[in-house]
């Protein structure tokens, strides 16, 4: 499975969950899941109290459990719902953007088990109920993209019947309507909408990586940009739709690393932020993903030979001089996952290793703004969906 939600992701293929995957150029590093302590009644209810909920599954051998986890104290998360699956495969979901209901594919228990076998799409309110089957042809890997009102969701299938495969991007309405967007022998990931409708998605080919839209009136531009000459990952929309972040391969002295870019949609003039953050062009980055307001992007960022722990980073989007850093952990490095709608606090996979080749355990972890840090799950294999504001 590629990337798509992060630098980072949880991968569930045959046997056990094989944990999280860093990618850096063609180098695939298989990391193992640890458990930590965590304090309080995983079964009790969480009450938002003025903080944010994060939502997120984790992984069972036969069934996902979605979580509700306020942000000031995750150990007081409450159970939402449970989804069955196939031995050993999870769901993969997303978070609809009023944060109400949930659409996930999944291979349902009873059917076959395997990676590559068609997936079922369903759609469920946050709580669990009202399920609805929308789809039994998708791809298991690739998330479900909710269009802005979120009326339909778009998913990706593919047919490998025929010489080099065969792709497509279909959305499906909530109401069980479907309409291919993209039919392409290339490979293709959704990457986001935009507010007024228009999907970007990239193709993946032996040319590189490639950006492109479908406008809301059915129209298509195949080659809006071209992102890299290798296998670019972790494309992240900016909240107005105007910007892409996304990270490159680049090569350095003892071989390959990724660097975050932000790519202006308007005139496809790209800006390498790592600029902007330090000279040194050997380091690490991970996963751009956007400020709530738009107005910068935060990546993580790992130096060769750190001592102590590598703080997550903040850039100004174009690149100028504004560079303020978040409380680093004690050791090792964070990758980011989401923000919450008030920005006080970022969920963040922390691996406790000093390398992306000796990553070491890793898990899901909540910092504040004060810079106080709190693990989600003893489980790692866990996947963040997003955040529900207080109240909601």
């Amino acid at each position: 499975m590629i990337l798509t939600q992060g630098a980072v992701r949880v991968l569930r293929r045959t046997g056990k969950a094989v944990g999280v995957v860093v990618v850096v150029g063609a180098l695939a590093v298989g990391l193992w899941s640890g458990v930590s302590a965590l304090r309080g009644d995983e079964n009790g209810a969480a009450k938002a109290g003025g903080s944010p909920l994060l939502i997120y599954s984790e992984f069972g051998r036969n069934s996902d459990t979605i979580w509700a986890a306020p942000a000031d104290d995750p150990s007081r998360r409450s159970r939402l719902t449970t989804i069955d699956h196939a031995p050993e495969y999870g769901v993969v979901a997303g978070l609809s953007p009023d944060a109400e209901h949930i659409a996930y594919t999944v291979l349902p228990p009873g059917g076959t088990a395997a990676i590559d076998a068609p997936a079922e799409v369903w759609l469920m309110d946050r709580d669990g109920r009202n399920r609805k089957r929308l789809a039994a042809d998708a791809d298991l890997p690739v998330a479900p993209v909710w269009s802005p009102d979120g009326s339909a969701v778009v998913f990706r299938r593919s047919d490998n019947s025929e010489s080099g495969g065969h792709f497509q991007l279909v959305q499906v309405t909530t109401l069980g309507v479907r309409r291919t967007l993209v039919d392409t022998t290339a490979g293709v990931m959704p990457v986001g909408f935009t507010p007024d409708g228009s999907l970007y998605f990239v193709s993946l080919s032996t040319s590189g990586t490639d950006l492109g839209v479908v406008y809301p009136s059915g129209g298509v531009m195949s080659n809006v940009a071209h992102l890299s000459d290798d296998f670019a990952r972790d494309w992240h929309l900016s909240p107005d739709g105007t910007r892409l972040a996304y990270l490159a391969p680049r090569q350095t002295t003892s071989g390959v690393s990724y660097g975050a870019v932000v790519l202006d949609l308007d005139d496809g003039a790209p800006n390498q932020l790592r600029a902007a953050a330090a000279p040194s062009s050997q380091a690490d980055e991970f996963n751009p993903i956007w400020r709530p307001d738009g107005t910068g992007v935060t990546i993580g960022r790992l130096a060769p030979n750190a001592a102590g722990g590598a703080p997550v980073l903040q850039i100004a989007a174009a690149g100028g001089p504004a560079v303020s850093a978040l409380a680093a952990p004690s050791r090792g490095f964070d990758v980011p996952l989401a923000w919450s709608s008030d920005a006080g606090y970022l969920a963040a996979r922390f691996f406790e290793g000093s390398s992306v080749t000796n990553p070491g355990r890793s898990w899901v972890t909540v910092v504040g703004a004060d810079g106080k840090r709190q693990t989600v799950s003893p489980n790692s294999d866990v996947e963040v969906m997003g955040w529900v504001d207080s109240g909601g």
